[in-house]
């Protein structure tokens, strides 16, 4: 799963809607596994088969899913739960995980986080250990969160998903 999104990284994923779960979807059929739907059905059902788990390690090809990462309902609020998914595509020692996404202003890319320190963009040599995931805009709360591991909701590991 982790090669297959790496694959589309570089490729196009026709057939496949361009936005982060059809990014997932697409980098799911390559690897052979079955699943169409939005990020928050993904969820439904990993969450349903008792896939989703809060480890601050997952593996290579677990799905990693975000709530708040945009306004989607456009209300000014913090509200917008299961909002973003990526492709957990490598994990460091020191726990900095790499995942490959769609979606964003960056289009395909990789997205940086460490759960180790959620709230840290950086290390004091330079390394990022979470890249940001919303934009901040005027008038968001004091309490606003903008980094990846901050807005993380959990993993899900396909292998456990019933997918076929």
């Amino acid at each position: 799963m982790a090669r297959a999104a790496s694959y589309y990284l570089k490729n196009e994923t026709t057939g496949f809607r361009n936005d982060c779960s059809g990014f997932v979807c697409a980098s799911l059929d390559r690897a052979g596994l079955q699943l169409t739907g939005s990020t928050r059905s993904m969820w439904d059902r990993a969450k349903a088969e008792g896939a989703t788990h809060r480890r601050k390690l997952p593996e290579p090809g677990d799905l990693a899913f975000f709530d708040n990462t945009y306004d989607r309902n456009k209300n000014g609020r913090f509200d917008d739960p299961l909002s973003h998914i990526a492709v957990v595509v490598d994990v460091e020692p020191d726990g900095t995980i790499h995942m490959a996404h769609d979606g964003t202003g960056r289009g395909r890319s990789t997205l940086t986080m460490n759960l180790h320190q959620p709230d840290l963009r950086a290390t004091e040599d330079g390394k990022v250990l979470n890249d940001w995931l919303r934009r901040k805009r005027p008038g968001d709360p004091p309490s606003a969160r903008y980094l990846a591991g901050e807005l993380w909701r959990g993993f899900a590991s396909p292998d456990d998903m019933g997918l076929r």
